[in-house]
């Protein structure tokens, strides 16, 4: 039976934000309003030093997050991988990343330090009128495989957002989708994932 681990964030599995408080794309789903909740690791030596904190103290684990390009990728996450590996290699805590949209050389260059990825797949209404994104949902199924090719266990989110039909959300959304212009969220756990961590 496949074993699902569950990690609450804090104190010991706390969202570092890879880009600071900065975010390119500013979309209507947080305009950067959950950066500001997360440490800043914006430098190699800002994210070695926060990971060598954190095992000093006992933390498990981080969450790898941050603002998005005006592309839908994760801000500064090419520039850092190698510090990513180092933060691995020198820490051994266990590494959850926000990818957002990555290309095959950012995913091999993460390969064997993430231990899993936490991938929105929306709607590609939703990544284009929420996110902002020219994007579409066989963009994000592609990150979703660049992934899994480099050997990182992914974890997805679908995003929809309920179209309204005369005034009301159409029938089988749930949770916050009772209103049109809400958005549900549903967490799949792909098999052999061994364990998610939500923040």
């Amino acid at each position: 039976m496949a074993l699902l681990k569950v990690y609450q964030p804090l104190p010991r599995f706390p969202a570092l934000s890879l880009s600071g408080t900065a975010c390119e794309l500013q979309c209507r789903h947080c305009t950067a309003t959950y950066l500001a909740g997360m440490r800043s690791v914006a430098t190699p030596e800002a994210l070695l030093a926060a990971g060598r904190r954190l095992r000093e103290r006992g933390a498990l684990g981080a969450l790898l997050s941050g603002g998005s390009t005006r592309e839908g990728a994760l801000l500064n996450l090419k520039p850092l991988a190698g510090a990513i590996q180092r933060l691995k290699a020198e820490t051994g805590l266990l590494l959850n990343l926000h990818p957002g949209l990555l290309d095959a050389e950012t995913a091999m260059a993460l390969a064997g330090a993430i231990d899993f990825a936490s991938l929105e797949i929306p709607a590609t209404e939703t990544a284009q009128r929420i996110f902002g994104l020219r994007a579409t949902t066989a963009d994000y199924r592609a990150a979703y495989e660049r992934l899994r090719a480099a050997g990182i266990e992914v974890a997805t989110t679908s995003v929809g957002t309920p179209t309204a039909s005369k005034g009301r959300a159409n029938p089988g959304w749930r949770s916050g989708a009772g209103r049109p212009g809400h958005s549900s969220e549903w967490a799949f756990v792909p098999p052999g994932a061994a364990s998610r961590a939500r923040c």
